[in-house]
């Protein structure tokens, strides 16, 4: 098992990129037609599918795992697996793709423009807890550099609704307005991380994990009460 990194935080081409890269050591279906069309089509989906959830299952774990690796995880056989993606990066950006959707609906899901802020806040926390691993995977060392820049546009572009949300807080009053909403949202998507690593390296459970993200969001690490 590797760990996750915050040192490695350059990987990305932009580097003004929000996200951390952490340190860890696609062909669409065709289309067809006659009688057996839809089933082939739904079988295919099914397979690519499991091929993905395989590659994040191993590669959270195992960054350098290899093609015939991942295929054995996933249950198919090597030519099955290069069927559906001919090499490593077109599994990466596939993986890639499907992380962009699953962010904007967490965006979605929290109601950013129907919450408080505080409440879209925790609301969309919980929700990038639920898509750790395939973040970590796509943000490593190891897959950042094979992630086409088209995808960390959509990706960022996806993720910028929690930027107008932590200025919406500083302009109420309930974030810190004495930093920039830049660098609060930098620090949220470290403190995602942080906890996501707890959870992978079995420190702590989801719910202490997201408990502590979310008490240090909204605490920091100073107790109540009087100063020194």
């Amino acid at each position: 098992m590797t760990t996750l990194s915050p040192v490695a935080a350059t990987r990305r081409p932009d580097a003004g990129r929000k996200w951390p890269t952490l340190d860890l050591m696609s062909s669409a279906p065709t289309s067809s037609t006659g009688s057996g069309a839809g089933s082939d089509s739904n079988l295919r989906r099914r397979t690519r599918a499991a091929i993905i959830d395989a590659a994040t299952s191993v590669l959270v774990e195992h960054p350098g795992a290899s093609m015939a690796e991942i295929a054995v995880a996933a249950g198919v056989g090597r030519s099955t697996l290069h069927r559906h993606f001919a090499d490593r990066g077109q599994l990466i950006n596939a993986l890639a793709e499907q992380v962009i959707e699953e962010v904007r609906q967490a965006v979605a899901d929290a109601g950013l423009d129907t919450n408080t802020p505080r409440e879209g806040l925790r609301r969309i926390v919980a929700s990038y807890f639920e898509l750790g691993p395939r973040l970590v995977i796509m943000l490593s060392e190891q897959s950042a550099a094979q992630v086409r820049e088209e995808y960390w546009t959509q990706f960022e572009a996806a993720d910028e609704p929690i930027v107008r949300l932590l200025e919406d807080g500083q302009r109420t009053g309930l974030f810190n307005a004495k930093v920039s909403a830049a660098w609060l949202h930098r620090t949220l998507n470290w403190l995602v991380y942080a906890g996501i690593e707890a959870i992978r390296l079995g420190e702590l459970n989801r719910y202490d994990a997201l408990t502590a993200v979310l008490e240090t969001l909204e605490h920091g690490i100073m107790a109540a009460g009087p100063a020194d």
